[in-house]
């Protein structure tokens, strides 16, 4: 999700649990956005905000998990 995104919505996921654990990402590590957006969803009430730093290619190439 994008950060303007999130400021632009109500900052809530929904059906997810406060609990579960989110990782926020970008284009790379000279991205800044997913530092802002892990602190706005972390404020928002989530407790397990985690921040990846290889962003979205490394993310992709690692095969790891993508819910839209």
């Amino acid at each position: 999700m994008p950060v303007k995104e999130f400021r632009d919505s109500s900052g809530s996921f929904g059906s997810i649990s406060r609990n579960a654990i989110l990782v926020t990402y970008c284009d790379g590590s000279e991205c800044n956005s997913t530092f802002e957006l892990a602190a706005r969803i972390s404020s928002s009430g989530y407790d397990s905000v985690k921040i990846f730093f290889g962003g979205w290619q490394a993310w992709e190439n690692a095969q790891l998990p993508i819910e839209k």
